[in-house]
């Protein structure tokens, strides 16, 4: 028989550490069923109308099979994909600044390349460009980009596919500026983007060193370890140990470059467990940095659960939202 009370993970068993990792549990405002609908809800109209407001500067559903040769060897290690057929999930959204309509004009708008949630199996880009009405009129363009969802692709394919959405952007807009932003599993997503060594984005996607200026990581999941033993989560993402020691951040740190500025954000109400992964990615890696916190940032959401830390970026005075617009116009 098993000892369901037996602690599995730091001094949490099995139930338990499945609600650290249900973060619709943890929220004040209803059940988590009605926190869920209510976050997708939210999610899909605001890009339901970003895509209509936004629609004479749009590029919309553009595929991962539009980008060029060079980066069709790529994948690195672990099984990944090279470029995947035309699909809706491996393609992106593109939206600019409605004043800004010439390519020198848009070279001028910094980017913010958006990877959503939804522990790698839910979701897509057609429900991630929620904030991109708010972020033009501040003068950014916004790519909302996707990924072949897990069952259907492995963590690594996944990460790899997040990487050609990246590089599709920089082959859309080679002249400006690139700002991650990643929630929730997005957030593990674009943190493995900037732990991506400067010679495989360049060999394997075309992407130059310094494109990248700044990832702002949403309540993300930074150390996949206890996920292997979350079967709400991991039963669809198949994740094993090994997997979870290639692809975890916080094991990453060291391949980060201290150049790229990093916002770590994190709700009130996010799970215990998300708080505690938050600030530890955060403080190891101003430890990495040599205690040099000018380029490490955290940002605190005082009166937000799991999902309105991200929902809030339609608000141009949102703390994260502000984080954003500060290092996008300065770097």
């Amino acid at each position: 028989m098993t000892d369901t009370n037996r602690a599995v993970y730091r001094t949490f068993n099995i139930k338990e550490l499945d609600f650290q990792y249900s973060p619709s549990q943890w929220s004040i405002r209803g059940s988590p069923d009605e926190v869920i609908n209510k976050h997708v809800a939210w999610l899909v109209n605001g890009s339901d109308r970003a895509r209509k407001v936004l629609a004479e500067s749009a590029q919309l559903n553009v595929r991962y099979s539009t980008l060029e040769a060079k980066v069709a060897g790529g994948g690195g290690g672990g099984g990944a994909a090279a470029i995947p057929a035309d699909s809706s999930e491996t393609a992106l959204d593109l939206f600019f600044p409605p004043e800004a309509k010439t390519p020198e004009q848009r070279a001028k708008c910094p980017l913010v390349i958006y990877i959503h949630g939804g522990y790698w199996q839910f979701l897509n880009k057609d429900a991630s460009s929620f904030m991109a009405e708010n972020f033009c009129k501040h003068g950014l363009a916004v790519a909302a980009i996707g990924y072949t969802l897990a069952p259907a692709a492995n963590i690594f394919e996944i990460i790899h596919h997040t990487r050609l959405g990246v590089a599709l952007a920089h082959q859309l807009c080679p002249g400006t500026t690139a700002h991650l932003i990643g929630h929730s599993a997005g957030g593990h997503l674009a943190a493995m983007c900037i732990a991506t060594s400067a010679e495989e984005w360049q060999a394997k996607y075309g992407v130059p060193a310094g494109w990248i200026r700044s990832a702002t990581l949403v309540s993300g999941v930074f150390d996949l370890r206890p996920i292997t033993m979350v079967p709400s989560v991991n039963d669809a993402v198949r994740l094993t140990m090994a997997d979870a020691q290639v692809a975890s951040p916080l094991l990453l740190l060291a391949s980060i470059p201290h150049d790229i500025h990093v916002i770590v954000a994190v709700g009130r109400h996010d799970p215990e467990e998300f708080r505690r992964q938050s600030r530890e990615f955060h403080d190891n890696l101003v430890q990495h940095r040599g205690n040099i916190t000018d380029k490490t940032q955290f940002v605190y959401c005082p009166e937000d659960d799991h999902f309105e830390a991200i929902e809030k970026l339609s608000h141009a005075d949102f703390c994260v939202t502000q984080a954003v617009f500060a290092v996008a116009r300065r770097v």
